[in-house]
């Protein structure tokens, strides 16, 4: 029988198998190749002969030769209600398969604890009070205000001392406030009058009375130092009207900064400024001048004047303008004044003559008797220390009372002779 009348049994005989390629043949190279085309901007790489690769595994070339890839991203597909509760179960069970309930729990109370610790910090640095530091030191809380400044407590804390030191004060210490969360705050007021208590260091701006550009004695304010002027001037001032009332030295009044233990009472300095102390003086002797004029004129004795001066004896003939030492005796700041005084002069009456031809020649008569006028004359009179220095200006001449002349008439007939 011929195979193609063989009987199967009615069933249909199997198709016969394809036959197998050839093993040289791999299954990559029937697949059609894929090119991705790149962007115009880039260039266009030349092909790649893959028997020149060392590498036989893709995708892997030598260093600096380009790789082409035939990978294609699958499309994704919408999301829709069904894919997303199976993608949300799906993680559930990943979730729950790689985490432990166990860290869960202690990671959960490790972030209570950390909330905790950083609730307790910021609740000690929340900003409610301002630190006052003297120094760099720390001395007080006093409540927050935006408004203050350490420039602020300054000027009030030298404010307070100014009025408890009865004097401008510089305060020496450096001031500075921060922000912080206080504790014990106590009032502003009362953080200033701490300050102004012993705390703070300062220094007092005084008054110097200088003598000829030398400070002499300091004060606490200038309204002390002007009573001390006055009262140094007080003793020779007389109940009579001055044109000028002031020294022979040059006294200025200059501010300064000091320490509180330079400041001198007001009857400390008075005494200092009215102390006796002994110069020698020269003289010049004037027309009329002897020893014994010049000894009390200067409140000194002729002895002094003798041993003072060499050459000169109890029974020595001066010479005016020659000059003689004189030891005086003066206080240490001389008082100049300039005294006006008033003193009224007579003003003669003058004569005036008038001619009558009626009267005999030689024969006279006063018609008017006239008056004396009088002139009031003002001048300064200088005194040094109470006493004059013989120095008097004119100041001004006012007449007070006019002046008449005495009018008198001369006879001028005369009468001839007789003839015998």
């Amino acid at each position: 029988m011929s195979k193609d009348n063989t009987n199967h049994g009615g069933l249909k005989p199997l198709p016969k198998p394809k036959p197998m390629p050839p093993l040289s043949v791999s299954r990559r190279e029937k697949k059609p190749r894929v090119e991705l085309r790149r962007p115009r901007t880039r260039p266009v790489l030349p092909p790649i002969d893959e028997d020149e690769l060392e590498f036989p595994r893709k995708g892997i070339a030598k260093k600096g030769t380009p790789t082409y890839s035939t990978y294609q991203p699958k499309r994704s597909r919408p999301l829709t209600r069904k894919s997303a509760k199976r993608k949300i179960r799906k993680t559930y069970r990943w979730l729950r398969k790689k985490l432990n309930p166990r860290l869960i729990g202690i990671t959960a109370a490790i972030i209570l604890c950390l909330s905790i610790v950083v609730l307790q910090v910021w609740s000690r640095t929340t900003i409610n009070a301002l630190a006052i530091h003297v120094n760099g030191e720390f001395f007080a809380h006093i409540p927050y205000s935006s408004e203050i400044q350490a420039i602020n407590i300054h000027q009030q804390a030298a404010t307070r001392l100014s009025q408890r030191e009865e004097a401008r004060v510089s305060l020496m210490d450096a001031i500075t406030i921060y922000p912080v969360n206080g504790q014990e705050i106590i009032p502003l007021n009362e953080a200033i009058e701490r300050l102004a208590d012993g705390v703070l260091s300062f220094r007092i701006n005084a008054t110097v009375i200088e003598v000829n550009g030398v400070p002499e004695v300091i004060l606490r304010t200038q309204a002390e130092a002007e009573y001390v002027k006055e009262r140094v001037k007080a003793p020779y001032l007389r109940d009579v009207e001055y044109y000028y009332i002031g020294f022979v030295d040059e006294v200025r009044l200059v501010s300064q900064v000091v320490d509180e233990e330079a400041i001198s009472t007001t009857q400390e300095a008075a005494q200092h400024l009215t102390q006796q102390i002994n110069l020698m003086e020269l003289y010049t002797i004037r027309d009329g001048d002897n020893l014994g004029i010049i000894a009390v004129r200067h409140n000194t004795s002729i002895d002094h004047i003798v041993e003072d001066n060499h050459g000169i004896y109890h029974n020595s003939i001066i010479r005016a303008g020659n000059t003689l030492n004189i030891r005086v005796s003066r206080p240490f700041l001389s008082v100049r004044t300039i005294e006006i005084q008033t003193r009224t002069e007579p003003i003669p009456r003058t004569r005036r003559y008038e001619q009558n031809p009626n009267e005999m020649y030689g024969q006279q008569r006063v018609i008017d008797e006239g008056q004396d006028g009088e002139v009031e004359i003002t001048v300064h009179v200088t005194r040094i220390n109470g006493v004059s220095t013989g120095e008097e200006r004119e100041h001004s001449r006012r007449p007070t009372t006019q002046m008449m002349q005495r009018v008198i008439e001369i006879g001028t007939m005369q009468v001839a002779a007789e003839r015998r």
